[in-house]
């Protein structure tokens, strides 16, 4: 089932190696987009809610990637 536009869901961030980090989602937009001459579905999601923690884990995967 796909969620409608405006609608909060959670999501699963899985990290190489890590646990499943929970986030809130909401959809802010979604149709078909071409890539390579290819119709795909897609949709935008913006983070609601995530754990204090959670962000500074993330910030250092991201960090990490930047730096190499």
């Amino acid at each position: 089932m796909k969620p409608e536009l405006g609608q909060r869901f959670t999501i699963y961030l899985k990290p190489p190696g890590v646990r499943s980090i929970p986030v809130i989602a909401k959809m802010v937009w979604s149709g078909d987009l071409d890539i390579y001459d290819e119709t795909v579905f897609g949709m935008g999601i913006r983070f609601i809610a995530i754990s204090p923690e959670d962000q500074h884990y993330i910030a250092s995967l991201v960090d990490a990637e930047v730096d190499d």
